[in-house]
């Protein structure tokens, strides 16, 4: 779930086709997530955009002698309005929809000791069966974002400003574990219900077909990305990689999407 929060920043909807890749290295863990998507874009009124869009998303982590799987489906919406005396605005709602399934297999080492007379040292090394558990959960934000005039003489750099603030929430759950033979041991998973929120700052820049964005969020989250755009006819294709960075680890997406004007 802390992984979504990472995973919703600069997501927009409407556009036609969406894939992303992200490979994960955070807290212990390794994986990956992928995510697919469609979606429509409207000029409501007066040059304003209204896309609506679902996206498909799985996540698989491994580490801590566990594993993750997570099932997420994504709907959206972005509302965006380009050049208000030099700025473009957008406002974009997601809610989120996730099953979790957590699989760990870990072990126990127990000694015993006494009166050698009586009972010799004994050491146990055993592999308890995998323990699993599944719950459900719910993620909802929403993110406003400015991107001002260009700072240069040539119009390739903009500065961005946004905020965003959301909620996520799972249910607890028990999983029972079975230590040693007739010995069993059940852990609680606490009831997660967080509110979450972040300001962001930074710039993008756009020359030609190339554009790159380098951004801040003051959760400690650095995001560094680099794209390619091109347009023809009614279609743009984009194609772009991010890397963003945590105090915990960080995570590299790559991302292509098409977007098709009616």
């Amino acid at each position: 779930s802390q992984l979504q929060t990472m995973m919703n920043r600069n997501t927009e909807f409407g556009k036609t086709i969406v894939y992303r890749y992200w490979d994960h290295n955070t807290d212990g863990y390794r994986g990956h997530s992928t995510q697919i998507g469609v979606g429509h874009t409207k000029d409501i009124e007066g040059g304003m955009d209204l896309g609506l869009g679902i996206n498909k998303i799985s996540t698989k982590l491994s580490g801590n002698a566990s594993s993750v799987g997570a099932e997420t489906v994504q709907l959206g919406a972005t509302l965006s309005k380009k050049d208000i005396n030099g700025f473009d605005l957008s406002g974009t709602v997601q809610h989120s929809f996730t099953d979790y399934n957590v699989t760990a297999s870990p072990s126990v080492n127990i000694a015993t000791s006494g009166d050698s007379r009586l009972l010799e040292t004994q050491a146990f090394n055993n592999s308890i069966p995998a323990v699993t558990g599944k719950t459900t959960g719910q993620d909802t934000s929403l993110s406003l974002r400015a991107v001002g005039p260009a700072i240069d003489p040539k119009g390739i750099v903009r500065p961005v400003i946004g905020a965003t603030y959301g909620q996520r929430s799972a249910p607890g759950y028990i999983a029972n574990m079975e230590v040693l033979p007739g010995v069993n041991v059940a852990n609680r998973v606490n009831n997660v219900n967080k509110d979450y929120g972040f300001g962001t700052v930074g710039a993008v820049a756009k020359y030609g077909m190339f554009n790159a964005t380098a951004l801040h969020h003051t959760d400690g989250v650095t995001q560094l990305g680099v794209g390619l755009s091109q347009d023809k006819d009614n279609l743009t294709f984009n194609v772009r990689a991010d890397r963003l960075e945590t105090n915990q680890g960080g995570s590299t997406v790559y991302g292509a999407n098409l977007i098709y004007r009616f």
